[in-house]
């Protein structure tokens, strides 16, 4: 269990506080300094036992001797981080210190043997018989993380092996060839960089199981979006962009081509783009001859359509005068909203 050093010290001044002499309050705090107790705790704990003593020991209306613990008798602790035990013991006893102890603590390679931490810190005025802590390294084995990506799974586990690290194999399908390392953690370069490791600490491997199995791509066409998007997302495959057009053979909202046929062997996650329908947009051509150039114009015009400026003429049947005899696109057509029609307008003059 750690020595809790600011505990005794604050144990102690409490216990000559109460009126016992220096050596029962350096007995009285080492109790709670020692079992680590919660600084009130062990305050209380010194307090009430001086107490109690003194009372016993000291006549009411009489000071206590004390002895002569004035800041005069207290000594600046030296600074011996960094030093070894040897040197560490030889500036303590120099400076005049009686109670101090060693302990060893885990460190890097280099503070090995080394002091790397001492209890109170540098420079704190303590007695000369007040106890002290100092900490020397012990070091550890650190082991930095080798590069072994884009290695086969064996050799990498050998390397591995070799720095007395523990491989973790995971699988998944790859574009690599199969059994090789694509990917490692912790990676050679981990935050911080250099970053050390000790012996049996396991590394992660992601190793290439080889290319996914292909799929077959579905047909859709026919489908509506969503039904289509369902189908195929569940093949493996990715929809990554629709257009719509106008369909007369196919309703509005269903799919009327995709950029991959159906049957076609692709990896998963292949994109496909859906075009869907926006239904019959096309309009009609009514059936116009025989009527004037007048009514016909109406009628096409009623229909969404415009006649052509580029009217012609020529002979025809008399009965046939001033009327169209034929019409471009013909009755029937499926054209676009606002298509010009070329009409002929008969002359007469054939009986």
């Amino acid at each position: 269990m750690p020595f809790n050093i600011v505990g005794f010290l604050a144990g102690r001044a409490v216990a000559e506080n109460a009126g016992v002499d220096r050596q029962r309050a350096t007995q009285l705090a080492i109790l709670p300094g020692a079992l680590n107790l919660p600084l009130p705790i062990g305050l209380v704990t010194a307090r009430s036992i001086a107490q109690r003593e003194a009372s016993t020991v000291t006549p009411p209306g009489t000071s206590t001797p004390s002895d002569d613990t004035g800041q005069d008798n207290l000594i600046n602790i030296p600074d011996v981080l960094g030093k070894s035990l040897e040197e560490a013991k030889e500036l303590l006893k120099d400076a005049g210190f009686i109670n101090f102890g060693f302990n060893g603590k885990e460190s890097t390679a280099e503070q090995k043997d080394k002091v790397i931490e001492q209890k109170p810190v540098a420079n704190t005025p303590i007695a000369k018989d007040d106890p002290m802590i100092v900490f020397i390294g012990i070091g550890i084995d650190i082991i930095k993380v080798p590069d072994v990506r884009y290695k086969p799974y064996e050799e990498a586990v050998q390397i591995l092996k070799a720095k007395r690290l523990v491989a973790l194999k995971v699988s998944e399908p790859s574009n690599s060839p199969s059994n090789y390392v694509t990917d490692q953690y912790p990676l050679p370069w981990s935050d911080p960089p250099n970053e050390t490791y000790p012996p049996e600490t396991q590394v992660t491997l992601t190793v290439s199981s080889g290319p996914p199995p292909m799929v077959t791509v579905p047909n859709v066409v026919g489908q509506t979006q969503e039904v289509a998007t369902g189908i195929l997302e569940g093949a493996g495959l990715e929809v990554s962009d629709v257009n719509n057009e106008p369909s007369s053979e196919i309703e509005e909202g269903k799919v009327t081509r995709q950029t991959l046929v159906a049957g076609t062997q692709v990896q998963p996650g292949t994109n496909i783009i859906l075009t869907v329908s926006k239904g019959n947009m096309l309009t009609r051509v009514p059936n116009v001859v025989g009527q004037t150039q007048e009514v016909a114009t109406g009628i096409l015009e009623g229909a969404g359509l415009k006649v052509s400026p580029d009217v012609s003429d020529e002979l025809s049947e008399d009965n046939l005068k001033g009327k169209v005899i034929r019409q471009v696109p013909v009755s029937d057509s499926q054209v676009e909203p606002g298509t010009s029609i070329k009409l002929t307008i008969g002359l007469g003059g054939q009986g």
